[in-house]
């Protein structure tokens, strides 16, 4: 092993905490009599270095030492072609790319033995820019296990999920201009731990991992990378990455390369990995590796070799002592399928990552079992799987049932209540996720705010929880709570947290049911949009913004800020329960300026306002501090759709509505509600028309003719008749039939109608017309004078009518009574 002096590699960092473009620059050494001047020069990463000859015979040589004999182990060779001699020339040029410290000396005769040596140190900017609300924070990290790259410490990478999500938090890749480079460390005491202090957004996630020496690539070389962590217990993510949360309590951290804490671990042990390949049908050309221990990217394997050709391919590989690692084998690039269930296998809950293979290393070398290509056990020996038929992950091939059989989930949250906007995505995490954060996510995809998934999990006892946005808001529970586990923190006992409890049974599907966010019960009522609206047009609005306060928001005046939508109105929109009675205040800045409405009609309880609405509401920009409009709002105008100046976003009307109109109360068509004349009044309801003769067409030679005349009016008058079809007609030329006359008073354009009938000869019947006559004939359209009539109290054909009796020849009422005249009671009437 090699033991580089760290003095050789301390270098500090140059413009930490400023974001800038740097420019590269050029420096000149001169090279002399036993002599490079400067001999020491600090640059900056990608800068050019110049040597030129004042005089004798000189070369630059910065790969033998030529004193020693041994490499300068630079972190990048570099060497003129040929010495010169020629005064004032060129004898080398070259770009730093890689920082570091460099070491050369003069390969000519006996020059570097005689003090013709020198140094160069390149220093790598850190491009960083300050965040929102920075908490400045220092990293060490101890390399006493490392052989520390010429060209330094840093700190690299992060989940490529995370780097493109700033809600997720942040990566050391993504604030340094999301490059494989990093972040680099300096060592400036020389005491092997390496140091930055960066700036990061207050209470966000920050991850990263450390890694030994600079490089361009992702790849970079074996062991330059820290190991995936999740085996370790502080991974995260696929690759496993460290992950602090950011807080002004901690700002200092101590680490040790390739451990979880500042504790440096026992030295790494050879594993030994054996894949039986027999079984494989097809030739085989490769056999690798893949997993945590050298990347997951295309082209980070590693090959196994099988020296005897007896089918088992092995390779030997260095890994830290007491962690887990994932991996799996590929036979000519193809990756093995792994199912869900073996007992050496790493699967992931949630479903997001394929199965992997797992290994644990212990403080001796390791010599892994020899297993079959897709197999946890040898070829031959079985097929491991899950062998009930009611799980997710039944395979009927298998013939070793190891258990692990998964059944399926389904969890289910009603978010009514909770304001949609306060959220991108709706998370469980559990005991069966590893708490993860944003791994599982639920959806509602029928807009009913019943978010859904299913997961397949193995039986037993489980605990967990709804959260959004990953960690970024959480469910809460009491010792009240029905469904919920009590359990003692760790680091305080005190402490209590309660997560809902389920137990998960060996069934086709395991439904938890659907309760409220943070409820053990239904929904009581569904959610309802209320857009509040403020008018300040009265009041100076506060640098610190407006705010809505109230009991859906537990009363906290900066929880949900309004936002200026203009002509001093403040609009913001929360998601209240439907049937429910809220109170409410606006905020102008903070604690100090709560209007208050007490005393006026709008105030529900101790000056707040109140509400209770049943479907979405869009509430009047009411002015602070009062019930109504403010005085000069725009909300004020013609309410009136029937005006000329109608305003559709007027709330309350001015009284200045432009309503056209007849304003004459004389006129027919007055009109009380105009209040400004259009000049269409009319005075017909006192003129009339009547008729002054008319005349049949009795000899079928359109005959016929009408006289019409009018009165009421204006006397200037005429009239015109039109046909059935509307055809106009000459008044004094009619044929028989039907006809429309129109009267009008050609003054004022009143008009009225006469329907109108000429009859022709074919139409004229004589006879009696009148329907008491005896003779009346219905037929008849032309009364002749022959109507007959009946007797009194009698018909038409002489016959007393009931009631009535004939006497001396005329037909009078019936009197009863006794009609001899010699009784006592004779009646002469009778």
């Amino acid at each position: 092993m090699i033991n580089f002096n760290y003095s050789k590699v301390a270098f500090f960092i140059v413009g930490l905490l400023v974001s800038y473009v740097t420019k590269a620059d050029v420096h000149n050494i001169n090279a002399g009599n036993y002599y490079y001047s400067p001999s020491t020069l600090t640059i900056i990463l990608g800068d050019t270095v110049n040597w030129y000859n004042d005089g004798g015979f000189h070369d630059v040589n910065g790969e033998i030492n030529s004193i020693s004999g041994e490499s300068f182990y630079n972190p990048e060779s570099f060497a003129s072609e040929e010495p010169t001699g020629t005064i004032g020339a060129l004898i080398h040029s070259h770009v730093f790319n890689v920082p570091g410290v460099y070491n050369y000396d003069c390969s000519v005769g006996n020059h570097a033995q005689n003090g013709m040596v020198g140094s160069i140190t390149v220093q790598m900017t850190n491009e960083i820019q300050t965040p929102q609300n920075p908490v400045n924070i220092t990293f060490r990290v101890n390399m006493q296990n490392e052989d520390v790259n010429q060209s330094g410490v840093f700190m690299a990478g992060g989940p490529w999920q995370v780097s493109g999500n700033s809600t997720l938090g942040y990566t050391a890749a993504g604030i340094s201009g999301g490059t494989p480079p990093g972040i680099a460390m300096n060592d400036d005491n020389s005491d092997g731990i390496w140091e930055v202090t960066i700036p990061l957004e207050e209470n966000s996630f920050f991850y990263w991992k450390f890694r030994n020496g600079y490089f361009e690539n992702w790849g970079a070389v074996e062991g330059a990378w820290e190991p995936n962590f999740t085996g370790l217990g502080c991974g995260y993510w696929d690759n496993g990455d460290r992950r602090i949360l950011v807080s002004t309590d901690t700002t200092t951290y101590d680490f040790c390369f390739a451990s979880c804490d500042e504790i440096c671990p026992d030295p790494p042990v050879n594993v030994t990995l054996s894949l039986n390949t027999n079984e494989y049908v097809a030739p085989i050309q490769t056999v690798e590796v893949q997993g945590s221990f050298v990347g997951w990217g295309p082209g980070e394997t590693l090959s196994l070799s099988d020296d005897d050709n007896d089918g088992i391919w092995t390779t030997t590989i260095l890994l830290p002592a007491n962690a887990s690692h994932n991996f799996y084998y590929l036979i000519n690039g193809e990756i093995e399928s792994l199912s869900s269930v073996g007992s050496c296998l790493s699967v992931d809950p949630s479903g997001e990552f394929s199965t992997t293979r797992i290994l644990q290393t212990s403080a001796n070398d390791t010599i892994l079992a020899v297993v079959c290509f897709e197999s946890c056990l040898d070829c031959g020996d079985g097929i491991e799987g899950c062998m009930d038929s009611n799980a997710t992950n039944f395979d009927e091939n298998a013939t070793v049932d190891l258990g692990g059989c998964l059944y399926d989930v389904t969890f289910s949250v009603d978010m009514t209540g909770i304001n949609p906007n306060s959220f991108q995505t709706v998370n469980v995490n559990g005991t069966f996720n590893g708490w993860c954060g944003a791994c599982n996510e639920l959806y509602d995809e029928d807009g009913d705010n019943i978010y859904t998934t299913t997961i397949p999990l193995q039986t037993g006892v489980i605990e967990y929880l709804y959260t959004l946005d990953g960690w970024n808001d959480q469910e809460i529970f009491d010792s009240t709570s029905t469904c919920v586990l009590g359990t003692a923190s760790a680091d305080d006992s005190t402490l209590i947290y309660y997560n809902r409890i389920d137990s998960i049974q060996a069934i086709q599907s395991n439904d938890l049911g659907v309760n409220c966010y943070s409820s053990c019960d239904p929904c009581a009522n569904g959610s309802v949009f209320v857009t509040f609206k403020v008018d300040m047009s009265n009041e100076v609005v506060s640098d610190g913004g407006v705010f809505i306060m109230g009991n859906f928001n537990s009363y906290n005046f900066t929880q949900t800020p309004m936002t200026d939508v203009g002509n001093n109105i403040y609009l913001a929109t929360v998601t209240l329960t439907s049937n429910v009675d809220y109170i409410y205040k606006f905020v102008n800045g903070g604690f100090n300026n709560l209007e208050s409405v007490s005393g006026l009609d709008c105030e529900f309880v101790n000056g707040f306002r109140g509400l209770n609405v049943n479907n979405d509401t869009e509430l009047a920009p009411t002015c602070f501090n009062s019930c109504d409009l403010c005085p000069n709002s725009d909300f004020y105008g013609c309410t009136d759709p029937n005006a000329l100046n109608y305003d559709e976003f007027a709330l309350v009307d001015d009284g200045n509505c432009i309503i056209p109109g007849c304003t004459n109360p004389a006129a027919d068509n007055y009109n009380a509600n105009a209040t400004e004349d259009d000049g269409s009044c009319t005075y017909c309801n006192s003129f009339e028309v009547f008729l002054v003769g008319i005349q049949n067409d009795m000899e079928a030679n359109c005959s016929g003719y009408v006289l019409a005349n009018g009165q009421g009016g204006s006397g200037n008058y005429d009239y015109n008749i039109v046909n059935e079809n509307g055809v106009p007609q000459n008044p004094f030329g009619l044929c028989a039939g039907d006809y429309v006359l129109t009267f009008i008073d050609l003054t004022t354009n009143c008009q009225e109608q006469i329907n109108i009938n000429i009859d022709g000869p074919s139409t004229i019947i004589n006879g009696c017309t009148d329907q008491l006559a005896c003779n009346f004939n219905e037929t008849a359209t032309n009364e002749d004078g022959s109507c007959t009539y009946a007797n009194n109290n009698a018909d038409c054909n002489g016959n007393c009518l009931t009631g009535f009796t004939s006497v001396n020849g005329s037909c009078v009422a019936i009197v009863n009574g006794c009609t001899d005249a010699t009784a006592c009671n004779h009646n002469s009437s009778a």
